[in-house]
């Protein structure tokens, strides 16, 4: 989600539990100027600033759809089988 630039949102879920953990990644790429720049923000200030837990209230159910199918493996929503 573009909001979480230069942030990447992982969200993982253990086999077997319902459970999932949020976690962050930093992405670097070269046309990004903003790692330029002289400022340290902690990953919850960043959020703060950029609103994300609006936007991860909204998308929530969709990364546990995501979730879900790629824990169940490829066939699920394949109807050729």
């Amino acid at each position: 989600m573009c909001r979480y630039y230069p942030l990447a949102l992982l969200t993982l879920r253990e086999k077997d539990s319902a459970i999932a953990e949020e976690r962050y990644s930093l992405v670097k790429e070269a046309h990004c100027q903003g790692h330029a720049a002289a400022r340290t923000l902690s990953i919850a200030e960043y959020r703060t600033e950029q609103h994300c837990d609006e936007f991860d209230a909204k998308n929530r159910d969709w990364y546990q759809l995501v979730l879900k199918k790629k824990s169940a493996g490829p066939a699920v929503g394949d109807h050729r089988n």
